[in-house]
């Protein structure tokens, strides 16, 4: 979000700057100060983004209260699984910045395939170097005349006819170093190419080169008589300087012929420095897109229902004491649940510091929590999922919580060959190792008859693989499985296996277990999920 408000801001800079410059700056003849305007402007709206200004705050003054200089702050550090704080716009943020991305891919594209048929153009000619250029001469007259940075590309009919007059106005444009201007404006286009203000900017600093190089003409009256019988010729490269372009050929020959603008005028360069003052003074970065921390004694100087005051007592006693008055007071705070995939998590249980159930989740997983104390202690709770927990915060209004799935870790039973299971005493453990607390609105699946009767279905109908037997297979199988909303087995997988057909005897098993009694969440049935570990053990080798 930070990343697309600087973004948002250096564009309206740019438009800003640039309709002062037509308004006020673009018809003078100060050449050389309308390049630098607009180069200079083009990185200032880079720049002021950034710049902040300081918050002005009252200074009240109490005869006997004095603000806290220096007091601990506090600050909610969130566990991996509370990611504060929440917010609606991801969705569209993240669509904003995929649309970006693939016009700077494009963009990027544009201009890699732009230079690659400069470069193509280039190599078509005769290369001969001198000590300030490169002279190419191309053998065909397709293109016009233009000159990029270093290299100054003449075609055969401006070499045999013209070669003095284009050769002069090109070495300008080297000399000056343009083809830096448009290289800078095509890479600022590739990020920005959203932006119109750009493709202005980058006409009226191509007009400006022009100018500037029409100007360095040693007989204006032949040069702009020469310019309009040379005809209405441009190169196909949008990187170049070229000779003669169509759409600006009336406003060179107007520019030649101006009066030059008188010197008095050149103060109008200076209205910049009020403009950037308004700019900064108007929508200058605030502490959004500069993260300084207020301290506990800004926060206790502004008008907020939280204060942090010193009262000073001066008793009979010369030593001063020193009484801390703090106020306390509520805030609602809005909590979204999800699981490890980042799907909501319906009808969890919001608990408070005291264990009262204070609301459940929607179907979007959120609820909204009102009137909540400062560093209050949450807890989310879901009949399938392991209880988590994090503190409220004044700092925060919104929470992430992802709650992990509770495999519950059942009794392993061992399965003897030619022998029958033995029932060990059942014990629920969560995944972590530690009994979960119980909350009255929930309950967990159930086998028919109890888990007691669960290990003897079990028992009873596994067999110990001839395979297994013979191979001296022994060892544990762990399997996984889910019991959903209407108590049957779904999605059952070898978490551990030991092979030889003792999974598939084990998954074989699971799978035909009949149907649970499904696991409840506040009267509603829920999904809740199972890790069973079943020991193959020959009979012989038993102790």
């Amino acid at each position: 979000m930070e990343a697309l408000i600087y973004l948002g801001k250096v564009n309206l800079y740019w438009v800003i700057f640039y309709v002062c410059y037509r308004l006020f700056l673009h018809r003078h003849t100060f050449f050389v100060w309308n390049r630098t305007y607009l180069l200079v402007s083009l990185i200032l709206a880079m720049v002021l983004p950034a710049v902040h200004v300081p918050e002005q705050t009252p200074i009240v003054v109490q005869s006997n209260a004095y603000i806290v200089d220096k007091l601990p702050s506090y600050s909610s550090i969130p566990s991996p699984d509370i990611i504060p704080p929440a917010s609606s716009n991801i969705a569209w943020e993240q669509l904003v910045l995929i649309v970006i991305g693939l016009g700077i891919a494009f963009m990027t594209a544009r201009l890699l395939h732009a230079f690659r048929r400069l470069f193509q153009v280039i190599k078509e000619g005769d290369v001969v170097p001198f000590e300030d250029h490169i002279l190419v001469l191309l053998p065909h007259n397709e293109i016009g005349s233009f000159s990029f940075f270093k290299w100054l590309v003449i075609n055969r009919n401006d070499y045999e006819s013209n070669l003095d007059i284009v050769l002069h106005h090109e070495i300008t444009h080297i000399n000056q170093m343009h083809s830096c201007d448009i290289l800078f404006i095509e890479l600022l286009k590739v990020i920005c190419w959203f932006n119109p203000a750009l493709w202005l900017y980058k006409h009226s600093i191509q007009e400006v080169h022009e100018f500037l190089a029409d100007e360095k003409a040693p007989n204006r009256e032949r040069y702009a008589t020469f310019l309009i019988s040379y005809g209405l010729q441009a190169p196909i490269q949008s990187l170049t300087n070229h000779f003669l372009n169509s759409s600006s050929l009336k406003n060179r020959i107007a520019m030649i012929y101006k009066t030059r603008t008188s010197n008095w005028l050149l103060g109008k360069y200076a209205m910049i420095v009020p403009v950037i003052l308004i700019i900064v003074l108007s929508t200058a970065s605030n502490t959004r897109l500069n993260p300084i921390s207020k301290t506990i004694k800004e926060k206790a100087i502004l008008d907020e229902p939280s204060k942090v005051i010193i009262t000073k007592e001066v008793p009979s006693d010369p030593k001063v004491k020193i009484k801390a008055v703090a106020t306390n007071e509520t805030f609602d705070i809005n909590v979204v649940v999800v699981d490890e995939l980042g799907k909501p998590v319906s009808r969890a249980t919001l608990l408070s510091s005291n264990k009262a159930p204070v609301g459940k989740t929607d179907e979007n997983g959120q609820f909204q929590i009102k009137g909540v104390e400062a560093d209050s202690r949450i807890s989310v709770s879901h009949v399938s999922f392991v209880t988590k927990r994090f503190v409220a915060k004044k700092t925060s209004d919104s929470y992430n919580v992802v709650l992990i799935r509770n495999k519950t870790m059942l009794e392993e039973v061992v399965v003897v060959a030619y022998g029958a299971a033995t029932q060990p005493e059942v014990t629920k453990m969560s995944e972590a190792g530690n009994p979960e607390p119980s909350v009255s609105n929930q309950k967990m699946p159930e086998f028919p008859g109890g888990e007691a009767e669960m290990y003897k279905y079990i028992g009873r109908r596994v067999l110990y693989p001839t395979e297994a037997s013979r191979a001296n297979i022994q060892g544990r199988v762990f399997i996984a499985f889910t019991v959903n909303e209407n108590g049957s087995i779904r999605n059952p997988r070898v978490v551990k296996g030991l092979g030889n057909g003792t999974d598939e005897e084990a998954l074989r098993v699971v799978l035909n277990m009949p149907n649970w009694k499904p696991a409840e969440q506040d009267g509603e049935k829920v999904s809740a999920d199972y890790e069973i570990a079943i020991k193959f053990a020959l009979e012989k080798q038993l102790p």
